[in-house]
């Protein structure tokens, strides 16, 4: 069994360092981020979604950071141990073999792992059920009042974490009350326990049933719940889905243990498992419940199950070979449950384009929350905007995207000289604001970042690309300097303050007042109080060579200063050239050499 936790272990540390967040885990990590109790109570409480994951996270990661594996380490915990429950589970009906059989799936298989990963509630629903399971069945062979407490505490959990498990609940009335064999004292025990359970569930019970009425009235927020219209050919292939296409080697396996039924108890097994599989497929003609995510916690059931049917074959060399087939396949098959944006490279691309003193707005809809998390990762520090609130809109009321909460971003524009926007699936509002000329910005640069290939898939020929578009406030009747009768520089556009170490850009805009004839290069210096560079930047002005310009048309031209990390604290000028490379002349400013257009304020880190 050690062996088996360590490859559990194995397959749900690989990649949850370097997978960006997908956009639940970004809303999850919004929702947490207070570390405040009540706060993050009353955001719950205006979804979808009990608390007591949420909480958990939040105390978490108050403690271990917001790195994402810090952030699904807890996750990959609650995995490990529902492997190890699967396995007891296993060992107390059908023996430590099929216990070890039934581990060892859940220690591979795609959903399992996947959901020990993600930072979201549906791995700690699927340890509650799971340890519900362990609890009932050893009081139904050991009904004594002390065996009841673990088994209301595990209720309490699965309820407080997400309300699918009360089919697992519903599963096990019925069971205790109709097919189990104990006495009447032994059934009101049981009756008590789950009166235990409503009580310590009342403080939640009013908005739990706001949030199941919201949901299976099709309002719910983000609803995905919806009509899908299934055959009974799709019973079987959904069914594969979730064994990660192994249905001839697990289904065979769960339908070897369905013939070799024995005890009472054992049935319970194949009704939380394939038994309640099929009432999700039936229900599902009516509302879409076949989700990977709303299914999860029928897997460690299914497992033991099926780990019994490959302990009743009776050639260990036949059992050992159909095993090691079935998990070298799901490890080379490597199943993509959840598809993302790349939200990690394009946050690296937007930290290539921004400094501190820059404002970032993001329209990407509920992908918002995961740049604001992996933008905070890529060690992006300026101010974010985003002007959709999705967040703000109660969980009752179902919200269309053009009815969200949106906020003025005019007020503020008058505090930022460069803001870059951000655009994907949203209708856009900021870039057309932008682009009227009564409030003085600039287009600067306006180009696409790829969604990725895991969107791409599925998303076809639409909304493969974010659009990106940078924008500079200045006016453009000014002229800073004129650089030999050639070129009229009118705005340097740089942050005021800087640590030594960073990366900022200086934002030049030209036109050209008389036709050149040659293809000039520009210098941007930054100069200490000797007058001593100390950073500069020489390159074209501009993706057009200047011989090619149009007269009194602006151009946009960024530098990259890239300030020494030994660089003392203190005051900078920032000076500006322009020369022709073939003789390093330089063109006139003022019968100076440069033009000082500014100072930057080092301090200290």
């Amino acid at each position: 069994m050690t062996l088996v936790l360590l490859l559990a272990a194995a397959t749900r540390i690989v990649n949850s360092s370097t997978w960006p967040i997908w956009t639940d885990e970004g809303w999850t990590i919004w929702a947490v981020q207070s570390h405040d109790f009540n706060t993050v109570v009353e955001t719950l409480a205006n979804d979808r979604h009990p608390p007591a994951y949420f909480l958990a996270l939040s105390a978490w990661s108050s403690l271990t950071g917001e790195s994402r594996l810090a952030l699904r380490y807890l996750s990959m915990m609650i995995g490990l141990l529902t492997v190890a429950l699967v396995y007891r589970l296993g060992r107390d009906w059908y023996g430590h073999r099929a216990g070890l059989y039934a581990a060892l799936l859940m220690a591979v298989l795609s959903l399992p792992v996947y959901y020990s990963q993600e930072i979201r509630h549906y791995g700690l629903l699927a340890f509650a059920t799971t340890l519900m399971s362990l609890c009932f069945l050893r009081y139904l062979r050991r009904p004594t009042l002390l065996r009841l407490i673990p088994y209301i505490l595990a209720t309490v959990l699965m309820l407080y974490t997400q309300w699918l498990g009360l089919a697992i609940l519903g599963l096990q009335i019925g069971f205790s009350l109709v097919i189990w064999r104990g006495t009447l004292r032994q059934k009101a025990y049981l009756l008590g326990a789950w009166a235990a359970v409503f009580v310590l569930y009342l403080p939640w019970l009013p908005t739990a049933l706001v949030q199941i009425g919201a949901n299976l009235g099709g309002s719910g927020f983000n609803n995905s719940l919806g009509h899908v219209q299934y055959v009974a050919g799709d019973f079987v292939r959904l069914l594969d889905k979730l064994v990660d296409g192994q249905i001839v080697l697990v289904g065979g396996a769960m339908l070897l243990a369905l013939v070799s039924l024995r005890r009472r108890e054992q049935w319970y097994i194949a009704l939380g498992g394939l038994g309640l599989y099929t009432l999700f497929f039936l229900v599902s003609q009516k509302m879409d419940i076949l989700l990977p995510r709303t299914v999860l916690f029928l897997i460690p059931l299914m497992a033991v199950l099926a780990g019994s049917g490959f302990y009743l074959i009776q050639s260990s060399r036949l059992r050992w070979v159909f095993l090691s087939l079935l998990v070298v396949t799901v490890l080379i098959r490597g199943t993509i449950v959840q598809g993302r944006i790349d939200a990690d490279k394009i946050a690296k691309t937007v930290a290539s384009k921004v400094d501190p003193s820059d404002l970032v707005v993001l329209e990407m809809d509920w992908d918002n929350y995961v740049m604001q998390y992996e933008l905070q990762q890529a060690g992006v520090s300026s101010p974010l905007f985003m002007p959709h609130m999705a967040h703000a809109v109660n969980a009752v009321n179902q919200p269309k995207l053009d009815d969200l909460q949106r906020t003025d971003i005019r007020p503020i524009l008058k505090d930022y000289r460069r803001i870059l926007v951000l655009r994907w699936i949203e209708p856009e509002y900021v870039i057309p604001l932008l682009r009227d000329a009564q409030y003085g910005y600039h287009e600067a640069m306006d180009f696409d970042i790829p969604v990725g290939k895991q969107l791409s898939a599925i998303l076809g020929n639409m909304n493969q690309n974010i659009q990106t578009v940078l924008f500079e406030r200045f006016d453009d009747k000014t002229v800073l300097g004129q650089f030999g009768g050639l070129f009229a520089l009118h705005e340097a556009n740089f942050a005021q303050n800087a640590q030594p170490g960073e990366t900022l850009f200086t934002d030049l805009w030209w036109s050209a007042t008389a036709q050149p004839k040659l293809d000039y290069s520009v210098g941007v210096y930054l100069l200490d109080a000797n007058g001593q560079v100390v950073a500069q930047s020489d390159n074209a002005p501009g993706d057009t060579p200047t011989s090619q310009w149009t007269l009194n048309k602006l151009y946009f031209d960024r530098h990259t200063l890239v300030l020494p990390p030994n660089l003392a604290a203190g005051t900078y000028r920032v000076a500006v050239g322009a020369y022709w490379f073939g003789d390093q002349r330089p063109l006139l400013v003022n019968n100076q050499a440069n033009i000082i257009v500014g100072q930057i304020n080092v301090s200290a880190p």
